[in-house]
C-alpha cells in the first residue's frame, strides 16, 4: 500500500482501525516528511557547497520564487475541509510528479 493509499484508509470514516494502527501511520507519515525535511536541507546545503554560497543561495531563491504556487483547486484555498484538501493535494501531486 502506498503512502497515499494510506492517508485514503485513514480518511474514510467507514474504515475501522485502531489507536495502535492509527498510532503506526502517523509513525510512518512522519518519518515520510522528516525525510522530505532533510532531503530538501542537503539539496540546498549540496548547491550552496558546489555553486558557492552567492551563487547557490541565488539559484535557491530563483527556484522559491520561480516555481507557481499550488493552485487552490489543488488545496491551497483557507476553505477547504480538511479531508477535501487533503484529497486534492494527493491528486495534484501524482499529477504532478507521477
Amino acid at each position: 500500500m502506498d503512502y497515499s493509499d494510506v492517508i485514503r484508509y485513514f480518511l474514510d470514516p467507514a474504515n475501522k482501525y485502531s489507536k495502535d494502527d492509527l498510532y503506526e501511520a502517523y509513525l510512518d507519515m512522519t518519518v515520510r516528511f522528516l525525510e522530505e525535511l532533510i532531503s530538501a536541507g542537503t539539496y540546498e546545503k549540496w548547491i550552496i557547497a558546489n555553486c558557492g554560497e552567492e551563487t547557490g543561495n541565488r539559484l535557491i531563491e530563483q527556484v522559491a520564487t520561480n516555481v507557481p504556487p499550488i493552485p487552490e483547486e489543488a488545496g491551497s484555498g483557507p476553505l477547504k475541509d480538511k479531508e477535501e484538501r487533503i484529497e486534492a493535494l494527493l491528486r495534484y501531486y501524482k499529477d504532478t510528479f507521477g
